[in-house]
C-alpha cells in the first residue's frame, strides 16, 4: 500500500517516468501495472535482482504465476519455460547437465518467468476489474490479495482526486 501511496505522490507532482529499484515481486508488478492503466505515468521500469537467486545454494526456482521462490531440490519435475528452440534441444537432458549449467538454467528460467508474468499483467491491466480478478486467483494468500485490491482501488481514487484529498483521507498509511 505504501508503494501505491508513493506512486500517488509522484503522480500529483507531475512525474511521468518512474524507475523502481529493488524487487519486482507480484505485488509490485500489479501496483505498477494499475498505475500505468490509470494513466498516472507514461512508463514504469524496474531494476531488480528478484530473478537472481544465485546467492542461495542451490539457487531458488521462481514459480511462473506468483514468482514465489521454491527450493529446486524439492521440485518433482523441472520444466524450464525457455524459448522453444532451446527447450526442444534440452528436452529430457536437464537432469544430466553439470550442476553449474543446471543452476544457470534455473536463473535463465527465473528471468523469463519474471518477464512473462510482467507481460501478462500488463495485458490484463487494460481492464482494472480483470486485474483484480487475476490478483484474487494468483495471490499466495487472502491477505495479500485483499491488500493488492485495496492498493488498486486507492490508485483509482488517487488518479482522479487531488493530493490534498489523498493526504487528508489516506495519510495514515505512512504510520
Amino acid at each position: 500500500m505504501k508503494i501505491a501511496y508513493v506512486l500517488s505522490f509522484l503522480h500529483h507532482r507531475g512525474v511521468r517516468f518512474v524507475h523502481m529499484l529493488g524487487s519486482c515481486k507480484l505485488e509490485i508488478i500489479v501496483i505498477a501495472a494499475a498505475a500505468i492503466a490509470l494513466e498516472m505515468f507514461e512508463r514504469i521500469t524496474f531494476d531488480s535482482s528478484t530473478w537472481d537467486t544465485a546467492r542461495h545454494k542451490p539457487p531458488k526456482y521462481l514459480q511462473p504465476n506468483t514468482l514465489k521462490q521454491q527450493d529446486i531440490r524439492n521440485l518433482t519435475v523441472f520444466r524450464p519455460m525457455l524459448p522453444k528452440s532451446l527447450s526442444q534441444q534440452l528436452r529430457g537432458y536437464e537432469k544430466y547437465l553439470p550442476r553449474s549449467y543446471f543452476y544457470k538454467l534455473v536463473l535463465l528460467n527465473n528471468v523469463l518467468n519474471v518477464n512473462r508474468l510482467t507481460r501478462k499483467i500488463v495485458e490484463l491491466s487494460g481492464d482494472i476489474e480483470q486485474l483484480k480478478w487475476f490478483v484474487k486467483i494468483n495471490a499466495d494468500y487472502k491477505l495479500l490479495s485483499e491488500m493488492l485490491i485495496h492498493a488498486i482501488e486507492f490508485l483509482q481514487v488517487a488518479a482522479v482526486k487531488d493530493y490534498k484529498y489523498i493526504e487528508r483521507n489516506f495519510g495514515y498509511i505512512w504510520y
